[in-house]
């Protein structure tokens, strides 16, 4: 019989034994009923964090327009994205939040080149109305822009999914291959880390919280002046309240102790995620308000 690609020190806890499976693709040591609750909640949490942003750039696509969408809200949610995942790699956090972190940054590109790429074609559009068309094949240069609004944005969502997807992948396989090279190796051995890097990866986490926290103002505010959400998907904001219901729980369930480390390397996360969903409760607050909910 082969040997297990990876162990858990101690093996047992509380009469039960690490799980083989995630130790090997996920490199995290989950034993007890508490354990495995947190890490199915932050699977969930995952999942819905990778499709979160695909229900808006499929509606941007549909609507061919990213007006009413606020460039403050992608901005700061990207700059969250960025320092959430340098936090989550310099404070040594499970797996799942390293995942989440990558994937995140992936969708806020995707969802970047889209934004702008709109704007460009709506700016060209404005440009062209201003000026008299002089000859018919003008017609056909617009149905021509118009396939190529449909082949660019069905690649945009569907490379989005699947890059993220692959890295998932990647990282797992890239996780076993490791594995296989030493023997015997701890599923949750981390990288060791130094003073600054620790300094610097709780830095990147408190800022990160305070983006995500704050990164639903500059919408709120767009949503309020327009008197309509109409540019948004809602889904996008209930995927991540499920998600980051789900991601709070995924660190709260873990049990970790209660002390210093703990409120300086692990707080930010919960702030930024429970911060975000008072302010997607009150993004459909506003819908509901104008009569699109």
């Amino acid at each position: 019989m082969s040997s297990p690609p990876c162990t858990c020190d101690p093996p047992v806890v509380d009469g039960y034994r690490y799980i083989q499976w995630i130790g090997t693709y996920f490199g995290d040591c989950i034993r007890t009923p508490w354990e495995q609750a947190a890490f199915w909640c932050g699977m969930a949490g995952l999942a819905c964090f990778v499709v979160a942003l695909v229900p808006q750039m499929w509606k941007n696509y549909k609507r061919q327009s990213v007006e009413g969408l606020s460039l403050g809200l992608l901005l700061i949610w990207a700059l969250g994205d960025v320092t959430n995942f340098l936090g989550t790699i310099l404070t040594n956090q499970t797996p799942t939040m390293k995942y989440t972190g990558a994937y995140f940054m992936l969708l806020s590109l995707a969802s970047f080149l889209q934004y702008f790429y709109y704007r460009r074609k709506e700016r060209s559009r404005h440009i062209s109305e201003e000026v008299e068309p002089l000859v018919a094949s003008d017609e056909e240069v617009t149905v021509s822009e118009r396939r190529g609004y449909g082949t660019v944005n069905r690649i945009t969502v569907v490379v989005s999914v699947m890059v993220g997807l692959l890295a998932l992948v990647s990282v797992a396989e890239g996780r076993s291959l490791m594995e296989i090279i030493s023997e015997l190796p701890l599923c949750d051995e981390t990288m060791s880390t130094t003073l600054w890097m620790r300094m610097v990866g709780n830095i990147m986490a408190w800022i990160s919280g305070l983006l995500y926290f704050s990164s639903r103002i500059p919408q709120l505010i767009q949503n309020h002046r327009a008197k309509s959400t109409e540019a948004l998907s809602l889904t996008v904001f209930f995927l991540t309240i499920v998600g980051n219901v789900t991601y709070c729980l995924s660190i709260v369930l873990r049990n970790p102790p209660l002390n210093q480390a703990f409120f300086i390397s692990t707080v930010p996360y919960l702030i930024g995620s429970a911060g975000t969903l008072v302010f997607d409760l009150m993004i459909f607050g506003q819908a509901a308000a104008y009569g699109q909910l």
